[in-house]
């Protein structure tokens, strides 16, 4: 369910750290421990979710040119994985939310179906992971570590993840998209957080900016809301 980077970031194509550490540091688990656990963790807490309904807001600002769109959509998951869209409200340039958002929405669609959702995941098959170290973040540890894509997939990214020491969450994720978009735009730089809602781990919020020469900066957010979540019943006595 959450062991993977959002990838509705990349579509904006459409607009034509640390020093190196070893791969484990005494005292703490190593790459391949870590997300051994993280599988374990999400696999148990995907036996538990039918599925949940949110609110997703979907705002692109071009600073060069002042134009700006915004979708409202409601989210619908489905277990195991799978998305569903339905616009709420629209505002804005009609060609930034027909050539963007919108289809920043469909590809969100598509990578939640199937093994798609095999592309975008943090395991040891997608990614050169290392261990670097762990922050402090509300009074929880978080392990950090270094993300260095197996291949230019546009689905992953180059950089950092933060990992939740008790749960094996996936809590933060920075970095860079590994396959450019266009040979005209730069790699969109993305910023992901997940917030805790009960026993789940969901999405919160997605920042991620494109610079193009010809359109210069622009600004993707998309935030999550007003989730209602749907466990499933167990038949165990």
């Amino acid at each position: 369910m959450k062991y993977f980077a959002g990838n509705m970031s990349l579509l904006l194509w459409s607009i034509p750290g640390l020093a190196q550490t070893p791969d484990s540091i005494a005292g703490l688990p190593d790459a391949e421990q870590i997300v051994e656990r993280m599988q374990a963790a999400d696999t148990e807490r995907s036996a538990k979710l039918e599925g949940y309904v949110a609110v997703r807001r979907y705002e692109l600002t071009n600073r060069r040119f002042h134009k700006s769109a915004l979708i409202v959509a409601r989210l619908t998951y489905r277990s195991p994985g799978e998305k569903s869209f339905e616009v709420i409200s629209e505002e804005g340039s009609k060609l930034l939310r027909d050539r963007v958002l919108k289809r920043v929405i469909n590809t969100e669609e598509d990578a939640s179906r199937g093994a798609n959702r095999d592309l975008a995941r943090i395991n040891l098959v997608n990614y050169a992971i290392k261990v670097v170290g762990t922050e402090m973040a509300d009074g929880h540890t978080r392990y950090v570590l270094d993300l260095t894509p197996k291949s230019k997939s546009p689905y992953l990214i180059r950089g950092r993840a933060w990992i939740d020491a008790s749960e094996y969450a996936l809590v933060r994720m920075e970095g860079v998209v590994a396959k450019k978009p266009s040979m005209w735009v730069g790699s969109p730089v993305v910023k992901q957080t997940y917030i805790k809602s009960g026993s789940f781990w969901l999405p919160e919020k997605n920042v991620s900016t494109t610079e193009a020469p010809i359109f210069g900066k622009t600004d993707l957010l998309i935030e999550s809301s007003g989730y209602e979540i749907r466990e499933k019943v167990s038949t165990t006595p």
